[in-house]
């Protein structure tokens, strides 16, 4: 199942896809994956609960992973989850377009109203792109250690109402 979204493409893969070529040094990076390897022991791995999607930037290389996970059909509701760990893929719009991407799959494809995701206090471009892609504070979670996290949602109704204003019909109604 893959789509393409502006200069990038989901590819929706059934398992993590590994090796990651992390690099270590960056801090957000670093962070992502412990908390990816924490959260395999939680029901994450049930496939009707959760969604890889590696990221391809136009050349085919992959960029980065989205995940879609704690999906409850039931309630419309799913977490998100973005990491893109090339760093020549950061700063240029790339992380936008794959949230956006993952939003209009999980409104399209998988019926959910809402999509919220958490993000450290301190990861203002995180923050930044995700108000772009129309998600809004919810809340403040306080994590061991002290770090400061945000806890952001969107509501996607009205979210891909907005984008269908202001994007082509052509990206919206990718197939994936």
């Amino acid at each position: 199942m893959t789509s393409r979204f502006g200069r990038v493409r989901l590819e929706r893969t059934l398992r993590e896809w590994d090796p990651h070529p992390w690099d270590e040094s960056d801090e957000d990076v670093r962070r992502y994956r412990e908390e990816s390897e924490h959260s395999l022991w939680r029901h994450e791995w049930d496939l009707r609960k959760r969604q890889v999607f590696l990221v391809r930037d136009r050349s085919g290389a992959v960029i980065g992973e989205v995940e879609l996970v704690d999906i409850r059909r039931g309630m419309a509701v799913a977490e998100l989850r973005i990491c893109l760990f090339a760093p020549r893929s950061r700063g240029r719009g790339l992380g936008q377009e794959a949230v956006t991407a993952a939003l209009i799959h999980a409104r399209s494809r998988l019926g959910l109203r809402t999509v919220y995701l958490r993000v450290y206090e301190t990861n203002e471009r995180a923050i930044a792109c995700y108000l772009k892609c129309g998600f809004r504070p919810k809340g403040r979670l306080t994590r061991p250690g002290g770090h400061g996290v945000l806890l952001m949602e969107a509501d996607l109704a009205s979210l891909v109402g907005r984008r269908r204003q202001n994007t082509t019909r052509r990206a919206l109604s990718a197939s994936f």
